[in-house]
């Protein structure tokens, strides 16, 4: 019986089903659900506490805003079942190198921009769209407007910037942003900027027109092979780097499990 595929389509999907059918199954198709790592915990908090901090008044984002901003982002873990869990589990030691890891990566953003000078218009920003038959979903982390008045689409990542070679293949997530804002709001945003907390540095593309065509045909590229695997049941492992990390190794076919 053929499997039904995902409501809609979003970039962390997307590039889960790139990187590794097999493990795109068994967490999006299957819904299995697998526990919080700590860098995914980082993350998690770290766009909390950026997002209640650019939420404030420009003239209120001072460095003490910001580090009341990772506190409450902290405290919240615990309302959250599964990210409290994981926090409750840690020792002290284990706890206090969680949190200064939050904190080290939130104040980075300070030495890349003049928080008060940010137009933010929208933080963790939630789109959706049908896009050449294809529902696509986002979550935005920042949409600024900068001084001549032109979006601007802003990504944060916590990890460190990838080598050159790598850089326009992580681009999938904004640019699928991007084609959001231009098909809901009419307008195509001036850049896209990849913010790497983790060693304070900043990519930034401007997109085209012509360019999110390009992402509009290969969301649909992507959609229509969800949709065979769907049909076919047939999710191949495809092994690589990340297999070392992968929640689902213990029964993946490549790693000698039985299908």
């Amino acid at each position: 019986m053929p499997l039904a595929p995902p409501a809609t389509l979003t970039p962390t999907k997307a590039t889960a089903f790139s990187d590794c059918p097999f493990a795109f199954r068994r967490s999006v198709i299957d819904g299995v659900r697998t526990p919080p790592t700590r860098p995914l915990a980082v993350g998690t908090l770290v766009h909390a506490a950026l997002e209640d901090f650019y939420r404030r008044e420009p003239d209120r984002r001072s460095e003490a805003a910001l580090n009341e901003a990772v506190d409450t982002a902290v405290r919240a873990a615990a309302c959250d079942d599964e990210l409290g869990a994981y926090v409750a589990e840690l020792d002290d030691r284990e706890r206090a190198a969680l949190y200064r890891s939050i904190t080290t990566l939130s104040r980075t953003i300070l030495d890349l921009e003049d928080p008060a000078r940010v137009r933010a218009i929208g933080t963790e920003l939630r789109l959706e769209a049908t896009i050449e038959g294809v529902h696509v979903r986002g979550v935005i982390d920042r949409l600024d407007l900068d001084d001549e008045g032109d979006l601007v689409v802003v990504d944060y990542k916590t990890g460190r910037t990838p080598p050159p070679s790598h850089q326009d293949a992580r681009l999938g997530g904004v640019l699928t942003y991007a084609l959001l804002v231009s098909v809901l709001f009419g307008r195509v945003p001036r850049l896209v900027r990849l913010v790497y907390l983790g060693d304070g540095s900043v990519i930034e593309r401007a997109p085209s027109a012509q360019m999110l065509r390009g992402v509009a045909t290969r969301l649909r590229a992507l959609w229509h092979a969800i949709e065979r695997a769907c049909d076919r049941e047939d999710f191949p492992p495809r092994p690589s780097r990340l297999c070392g990390s992968c929640p689902h190794r213990d029964v993946c076919p490549a790693m000698g499990a039985a299908r």
